[in-house]
C-alpha cells in the first residue's frame, strides 16, 4: 500500500469523525428553548436506562428465586458418597443459597438512588457477591455442579446485559 493511500485513509477518518460532531448553531433568543429540550431529552433518557435496568432485575430476581428453590429441593442422602462430603456440600449449597438471597435483596433496595449510583451500587454488590460467595460456591459443585451452574449463569447473564446496559449509557451519563 502507498503512503498516499494510507495517508487519504487517516485524513478521511478524520474528516469523517468531525462530520459526526458538528456543532449545532442557536442563536441567544433560542438559547433556553434549545437548553430546555436538551435537558428534557437527557432526564428522558437518564430515566429509561434506569427503567431498563430495573427490568431487568426484576427478570433476574424470579430468575434468582426459581434456581434458589431447586437448590433447596437437592437431595445429597441417596448419593453414595462420604457422609463428610456429603455434609460439606449441604452446608455450602445453603450458604450459596443465603448469599444469593441477599444479592436479590440488596439488588432490590437500590432502586432509590440516582443514575450514576445506582450503576456503581450495582457493580459493587455484584462484585461483593463474587467475593463473598466464591469458596461456596467452589465447594457446593463438587457432587451438584449442574444446579449449581445453572444460578452461575443466570448470574453471568445478568451481568453481561448489565454491562451493555451501561455501555450504551456512557455517552449519556
Amino acid at each position: 500500500m502507498s503512503w498516499t493511500r494510507i495517508l487519504k485513509r487517516i485524513f478521511k477518518e478524520d474528516k469523517d469523525n468531525s462530520e459526526e460532531k458538528k456543532a449545532e448553531t442557536v442563536t441567544l433568543e433560542q438559547l433556553p428553548l434549545a437548553l430546555e429540550s436538551k435537558i428534557k431529552l437527557y432526564t428522558e433518557r437518564k430515566a429509561n436506562i434506569k427503567k431498563e435496568i430495573a427490568e431487568r432485575i426484576d427478570k433476574f430476581n424470579s430468575d434468582i428465586r426459581e434456581s434458589i428453590s431447586m437448590l433447596e429441593k437437592i437431595d445429597l442422602s441417596k448419593r453414595r458418597e462420604h457422609e463428610k462430603i456429603k455434609s460439606v456440600v449441604e452446608e455450602n449449597v445453603k450458604l450459596y443459597i443465603v448469599h444469593l438471597s441477599r444479592l436479590a435483596e440488596k439488588l432490590n433496595s437500590l432502586e432509590d438512588l440516582k443514575i450514576k449510583e445506582y450503576l456503581n451500587k450495582i457493580y459493587f454488590v455484584l462484585e461483593e457477591f463474587g467475593k463473598v460467595s466464591h469458596r461456596a460456591l467452589e465447594r457446593s459443585t463438587i457432587l451438584i455442579g449442574n444446579e449449581v451452574q445453572a444460578a452461575e449463569i443466570l448470574i453471568k447473564e445478568f451481568l453481561k446485559d448489565f454491562n451493555t446496559i451501561s455501555e450504551k449509557s456512557k455517552t449519556i451519563l
